[in-house]
């Protein structure tokens, strides 16, 4: 529904933390992975798909918003997770084979949202305080 309905890119909208609560139509699927088909290199892809999108929708200046439009993570991650139960041998294949790299790259992608993140909200504080500064100086004109 969070692809279906744009929901995911809607919800970007919101400055600095749009990207993060629309994640969490995603864990879901990570429990499912984790827990119900038990496999660890699935849960993997799964996660990396969604700190993709995360990093994506984080763009500034409504490019990632934009993204968030037409990069379909849940779904990704539906057809992924049905390919890999139903036995799809390429699938299972994939996922297996580069389980070690998503695992290093789930580590490098965090690094960099966390770091992104810091500077969104850097950015945002620095903002509201001109807007703040801003207004008070136009009161004291008065």
């Amino acid at each position: 529904l969070a692809d279906k309905y744009f929901l995911d890119a809607l919800l970007g909208l919101v400055p600095s933390v749009g990207d993060l609560v629309s994640s969490i139509f995603g864990l879901p699927f990570i429990y499912v992975t984790l827990f119900k088909v038990k496999s660890i290199p699935l849960t993997l892809a799964v996660i990396y798909n969604y700190l993709v999108d995360i990093l994506l929708g984080s763009i500034p200046f409504f490019i990632g918003d934009a993204i968030d439009f037409f990069s379909k993570a849940h779904v990704k991650n539906l057809d992924l997770i049905t390919r890999y139960v139903e036995g799809d041998k390429k699938t299972i294949r994939q996922v297996r084979s580069k389980a070690l790299l998503t695992a290093f790259l789930i580590i490098i992608l965090s690094v960099i949202i966390y770091f992104v993140f810091r500077l969104l909200i850097g950015v945002t504080e620095w903002t509201w305080t001109l807007l703040i500064d801003m207004f008070k100086w136009l009161i004291g004109q008065f």
